[in-house]
């Protein structure tokens, strides 16, 4: 069973997911969460943040992440992951663009 936030950002994973195979919870630190096989057979609990390019900025920018996600996640989850949505790319001045509608 795949555990998904129900807050903004993870809740639309739900509809891209076959019936029965997740559901909505509330999770502290990840959009996404199960329970895996690891080595020598034993259960792993694995944690996905999803994050856009622009909410990854921010939440750098603000702390969030490395001050409460981050930690988190290290604390609750044998194996984490940050999957980074959206286009960017270095401008000529060598900071991060985002087109327009790309994150």
């Amino acid at each position: 069973m795949i555990l998904l936030n129900r807050r903004e950002g993870s809740n639309d994973l739900l509809s891209l997911m076959p019936p029965g195979l997740a559901h909505l919870t509330t999770l502290p630190y990840t959009d996404a969460a199960w329970n895996g096989v690891g080595p020598g057979g034993g259960n792993v609990c694995v944690g996905v943040e999803r994050k856009r390019i622009t909410d990854l900025v921010q939440s750098m920018t603000s702390g969030r992440l490395s001050g409460h996600q981050l930690p988190g996640l290290v604390e609750m989850y044998a194996h984490r992951w940050l999957l980074v949505e959206g286009a960017y790319r270095e401008s000529d001045n060598g900071l991060l663009e985002i087109p327009k509608g790309g994150g």
